[in-house]
């Protein structure tokens, strides 16, 4: 008996487990500077990924876009550091929850605009809008 591969169909309730539990109001509580910290994130931290995609990596770029998101476990950290810094923690925490929320939100979009742009194995650079 053959068996499909299962990974593009789990990709949508993967993707709704883990969207399920990001709560949208981190973005207001994390205010302005959350909202800039998730951008700067997956710009800044998603151009060097995809730079070192595409340069020793050999590959199109897509994938280091995939990746620039600040992980939901991160929101944990604060609470984390250093005890002379308690003060800071419940601001730091919205923050990064504020970067979790806009990060899962653009990098699939930005990783759907590039791979469109560039190629990947779904589409080929030759289909791709150049």
């Amino acid at each position: 008996e053959f068996l499909a591969p299962a990974g593009p169909i789990m990709i949508p309730f993967v993707g709704l487990t883990l969207g399920a539990g990001i709560d949208l109001t981190a973005v207001l509580k994390g205010g302005a500077s959350g909202i800039f910290l998730g951008f700067i994130t997956l710009f800044v931290g998603g151009s060097f990924i995809v730079f070192c995609d595409r340069v020793f990596g050999k590959r199109p770029g897509y994938a280091g876009w995939a990746v620039a998101t600040t992980a939901g476990n991160a929101v944990a950290v604060p609470a984390l550091a250093d005890p002379t810094l308690a003060a800071y923690v419940p601001a730091a925490t919205a923050q990064v929850a504020a970067s979790v929320v806009i990060t899962a939100i653009l990098a699939p979009i930005m990783t759907n605009w590039w791979a469109n742009k560039y190629g990947c194995p779904q589409i080929p650079l030759q289909k791709a809008n150049l």
